[in-house]
């Protein structure tokens, strides 16, 4: 816990969105550069538009039009203005169409671009420390997070055109009447708060009611999951009446939401109105009072009300998306564990052109002389959980190639965190690996194919097909599929399978047994053919017989592959060639069975347990 506050706490202190601004400009600098510059061009247009319009009506205005030759005049004049008016619209809609495209690929290019980077750095973390936070959490942070900081910075070429323009517009308007414009500006400006307030009070509503959705909708689920569950314990009422109070929670969020949206969304489109309103009554009552108000006057100020409102707006809209940028980046930097945020944003090619996109297949596995395992060294070899006295203390261990050795010991003796702090899944805090007499500096990136394979407790499964499951990406012409199924005694319950190796599994292989899934993982192992093979409780969910052939096959198919597997197996202790005893995190006893049950008694008890278990499994044929 203490690690991860820190974490925590690192991230926060140095996150300023604006940190990104440069690698973002550098990412498409030609597409910010022209979303930065048509806006200012558009508004231009409008603001000449504007300009345009008024010295039109004043110049009309003033006109005598008695005769002929000036009613011509005139006539021409306004189908001029008009066909400019008309032309400078349609300029401005493509304008404004042309930014909205390029705002919706820079959203979809930066952002794809923010995740692959995210996503590799946390792949590169180790295991243990991956991600921070709930699966949900992450992927809220992958998804909701990065379109967040990526469209706060995509707008901000418009954010700073509307705010040029609104300024603009306001010296205008200033500079023809300035007691009007402000009588005009200000109440608009105060409901445009109170909106924009308004607008902050909803965000925090919508997403109560999203999550008290997603609570219904996870409920609902679980029902659905626990029927036996809840039939045999008779909780269909209790059920019910726990459903029917989440489902008022969303209706009663569902309803303020809808009410406080349509309020606002009234209050925004009448905006403009008011505004003409409020323009149309401040000009009557000057010109009953005698002041110069002319009528291209009148048009100038309903013309301009449009940007003073969006400026208006903008500036909380900006201070709010600012703020949630600030925090998604926070989120985003816990993820990075201490990379810097700049690399979020580092061009690499992604290739988002489906019909562009290279075949990538993996590279070939082929080892080197320096992959072939002689000897495995650990030396004092230490890890301790944050925050806690649990882990393991000075472990010393030597392996040798074709050897079997056993892990065993109580349930919390630290077997499991051993094989993970040697796999570099969790960082140790001292000690030594040498592989073949070498140090091995990066435990994480050196104990990989062609050098190690790893089955942890609980085995992993895609929804996927068996065969994609095996191979995980690898060519099947590349390796011996057929080998790695027989030897991880799977061959009769492919046969037993509708599309044999072809058939989807379910969603983290529920379709399968779990004795099932853990030979899977097996046969993943094996289709790589590594130096090292780690299990950690291999056989914990099959029968005795198949426990029995699985390693029959395994140890007998290539008397050159090392072992190192956790287990309380017989079978496996049986065959080993060093036993290691843990208990409490440190190592109690190791030599081979006879040996650790004449010198342990921890060793002895154990040993008496499984012999208890094996009997119960004899009776049974099939996975547990």
């Amino acid at each position: 816990m203490k690690q991860l506050a820190r974490i925590k706490k690192e991230s926060k202190m140095s996150i300023k969105p604006l940190a990104l601004l440069w690698p973002f400009i550098h990412c498409a600098p030609l597409r910010i550069t022209f979303l930065v510059l048509i806006p200012f061009i558009s508004g231009g247009m409008f603001l000449v538009a504007g300009l345009l319009q008024r010295a039109f009506f004043n110049q009309l205005d003033a006109a005598t039009i008695s005769r002929e030759s000036h009613r011509t005049v005139v006539f021409w004049a306004v189908i001029t203005i008009l066909v400019a008016n008309l032309a400078i619209r349609i300029i401005t809609f493509v304008l404004n169409y042309l930014i909205y495209m390029n705002i919706i690929k820079i959203r979809f290019s930066l952002s794809s671009l923010l995740q692959h980077n995210l996503l590799e750095q946390v792949l590169q973390h180790r295991a243990g420390r991956a991600t921070i936070g709930s699966a949900g959490e992450v992927i809220n942070t992958f998804d909701e997070d990065a379109n967040l900081v990526i469209s706060f910075f995509s707008l901000l070429g418009d954010i700073i055109s509307v705010m040029v323009i609104g300024t603009a517009t306001f010296v205008i308007l200033s500079c023809v009447n300035f007691p009007m414009t402000l009588l005009v500006v200000l109440p608009l400006a105060c409901i445009s708060v109170v909106v924009e307030k308004m607008r902050k009070h909803i965000s925090t509503t919508r997403a109560t009611s999203r999550e008290a959705s997603s609570t219904v909708a996870g409920n609902i689920g679980e029902i659905f999951e626990s029927i036996q569950s809840i039939k045999v314990t008779r909780s269909e009422k209790r059920i019910i009446k726990h459903f029917d109070a989440l489902s008022d929670h969303r209706r009663l969020f569902e309803v303020r939401d809808r009410v406080l949206s349509s309020i606002v969304q009234a209050l925004s489109n009448g905006l403009i109105d008011l505004g003409i309103g409020i323009v149309l009554l401040t000009a009557t009552l000057s010109m009953q009072q005698g002041h110069a108000f002319r009528t291209g006057d009148l048009v100038l100020f309903t013309t301009y009300l449009a940007p003073i409102i969006t400026m208006v707006a903008t500036i909380s809209y900006t201070r709010a998306k600012y703020l949630q940028a600030t925090v998604s980046l926070e989120r985003l930097a816990q993820l990075q564990q201490g990379v810097p945020i700049t690399q979020l944003l580092e061009r690499k090619p992604l290739h988002l052109d489906t019909k562009k996109v290279p075949l990538l297949l993996p590279e070939p596995v082929v080892k080197t002389p320096q992959d072939y395992l002689e000897t495995l060294e650990i030396n004092n070899l230490t890890y301790h959980y944050p925050g806690t006295e649990r882990g393991i203390k000075h472990m010393k261990l030597r392996l040798t190639r074709g050897s079997l050795t056993v892990i065993t010991g109580q349930i919390g003796a630290g077997k499991s965190t051993c094989l993970r702090v040697l796999l570099g899944l969790l960082p140790k805090e001292s000690g030594e690996i040498r592989w073949n007499g070498q140090l091995v500096e990066d435990p994480a990136t050196f104990f990989v194919p062609p050098r190690c394979a790893y089955t942890a407790q609980i085995p992993h499964l895609f929804s996927d097909t068996l065969k994609d499951n095996i191979l995980l990406g690898l060519p099947e012409t590349d390796v011996n599929l057929p080998q790695a199924v027989h030897m991880a005694v799977l061959e009769r319950d492919i046969m037993e399978q509708e599309q044999g190796l072809d058939t989807q599994i379910g969603t983290r292989g529920v379709k399968l047994s779990g004795g099932q899934v853990q030979r899977t993982a097996a046969a993943r192992m094996l289709v790589r053919e590594a130096e090292l093979l780690v299990f950690d409780e291999l056989s914990s969910a099959l029968d005795l017989e198949t426990e029995k052939t699985l390693w029959k096959r395994l140890l007998e198919s290539d008397k050159q592959r090392t072992y190192l597997v956790v287990s309380h197996s017989q079978a496996i202790l049986q065959r080993a060639d060093q036993i290691i005893v843990m208990k409490e995190g440190h190592i109690e006893a190791v030599g081979d069975l006879r040996t650790v049950l004449a010198t342990n008694e921890q060793m002895r008890f154990l040993w008496q347990s499984m012999h208890n278990i094996s009997s119960n499994r004899k009776s049974s044929s099939i996975d547990y």
